[in-house]
């Protein structure tokens, strides 16, 4: 992959997006409306957009290395309040996958690196159980430990006291199937 190779693929999706619907592009610049916010990880093989077959303004996305949300993060404390207050989306989804490099460097002894200190919330995670958590099953614990980072924040508290917070929810993906597995029922603060 090239980035001439990118420009051609965009050339080709916008004359095929045209075609579709001429007024595509204009509708949306016109704003978005997005119901869900996902916070997924950076991993180029876990893409929201595709595995959800979104189209463009369906879902507000924040992606990071391993989907952390860190309460004192100003990037993703920005997020939470753009799409709660402003965009007012109903459903915050943290979205994990099996096989995740950021959770698998959580789980080897830390060097000090950017990467190190990033995922350090989830080693922390796997020191507090009893057994060794599998890879995957970190990858799980993980997801849901996020969900509750955000019910944690005060942007989350707020909106909560107001009767406005977004229902939760902790997702996997599995990408050996594209199969989504939900970890949790809806969560209400």
């Amino acid at each position: 992959m090239t980035p001439q190779k990118l420009l051609e693929r965009n050339e080709a999706w916008r004359k095929s997006s045209v075609a579709k619907d001429p007024a595509c592009f204009e509708k949306l610049s016109k704003g978005q409306e997005p119901d869900i916010l996902m916070i997924a990880c950076s991993d180029s093989r876990v893409s929201p957009s595709v595995l959800f077959g979104a189209e463009l303004g369906e879902l507000f996305i924040h992606r990071n290395i391993a989907n952390q949300i860190k309460t004192d993060d100003a990037n993703i404390l920005s997020i939470l309040e753009f799409s709660i207050e402003v965009l007012k989306v109903k459903y915050i989804i943290v979205l994990g996958h099996y096989g995740c490099g950021g959770v698998k460097a959580a789980m080897a002894p830390c060097e000090d690196s950017h990467v190190c200190r990033w995922v350090k919330p989830i080693h922390d995670l796997a020191d507090k159980e009893s057994d060794s958590p599998s890879w995957n099953r970190l990858v799980e614990l993980n997801a849901h430990e996020q969900m509750e980072n955000i019910r944690r924040t005060s942007v989350y508290q707020k909106a909560s006291e107001r009767g406005h917070a977004p229902v939760l929810c902790a997702w996997v993906d599995d990408i050996s199937t594209g199969r989504i597995i939900p970890l949790t029922e809806h969560i209400y603060l």
